[in-house]
């Protein structure tokens, strides 16, 4: 009837990736079933990138190249803000006649 016939050489190497496809896919679920998920949430700007991102580094993986390298450009954003925000405020308080040095 069919085209394909199959020998017992071929269904031993059947039978041992089958077996070998089998006990990946248990040591997959083994794993799976240790991990946890977590549903962050909360308004936006309430820390819930930043919660994750200091439990990664305490206990995931660490951060590859690429991820540091993108977020270069936010942190040097954030210190120029905060650096812009004090000589703002200095200035202010300056006017204001209280002392501003540190």
């Amino acid at each position: 009837m069919g085209c394909l016939s199959s020998t017992p050489s071929d269904n031993a190497t059947a039978k041992a990736v089958n077996d070998d496809i089998n006990k990946q896919t248990d040591k997959w679920k083994e794993v799976e079933s240790i991990k946890y998920k977590l549903l962050l949430l909360g308004a936006g700007e309430s820390g819930k990138s930043t919660l994750l991102k200091q439990m990664r580094m305490l206990h995931g993986r660490q951060f590859d190249q690429s991820e540091l390298l993108a977020a270069k450009p936010h942190l040097t954003q954030n210190v120029i803000e905060a650096m812009r925000t004090l000589a703002i405020y200095s200035d202010i308080l300056g006017d204001q006649g209280k002392d501003t040095k540190v």
